[in-house]
């Protein structure tokens, strides 16, 4: 009979590799485009608002890699438990399922029939009451309790 902490720290070394690879291929875009941004732009101000969206994407990879790293610290148990309290609205559990199922927030809405400001407005409440800083953290831990 197979070992189930054996298959989740299997599956978590898969998981972590898997990720590992997409974050290199983001890194990878992010220091091309700043060759790119350096090449092209002659103006300092263009060049400096170029850089400015560099580091967003470098500030947003960082906090994706921050909530997967804390979504797959689950615990020993085979049943992970919602931390306490956790309490999401049926709305915010919708817009998480959307989440899941890699819509963005334009089709969470339009499915929804709410406006991409009502999504958004859900979305950072759902941040805020689950701990995380991005779209990938939900997704996660929406996976690891099962909330979807």
């Amino acid at each position: 009979m197979d070992d189930p902490h054996s298959n989740i720290n299997t599956e978590k070394q898969i998981i972590a590799g898997q990720i590992e690879s997409l974050l290199l291929a983001q890194l990878q875009v992010i220091l091309s485009q700043a060759s790119i941004y350096q090449q092209t732009f002659a103006n300092h101000q263009q060049a400096l608002l170029a850089m400015t969206v560099l580091l967003n994407l470098i500030q947003q990879t960082i906090h994706t890699t921050h909530d997967i790293l804390n979504a797959l610290k689950l615990g020993e148990s085979d049943t992970p438990t919602l931390p306490d309290p956790i309490h999401l609205t049926p709305r915010e559990l919708d817009v998480v399922k959307g989440v899941v199922e890699g819509m963005s927030n334009k089709e969470i809405a339009h499915e929804l029939g709410m406006t991409i400001r009502t999504v958004k407005f859900h979305l950072d409440n759902i941040f805020s009451k689950l701990g995380v800083t991005s779209r990938t953290g939900v997704a996660m831990f929406a996976v690891q309790h099962r909330l979807v």
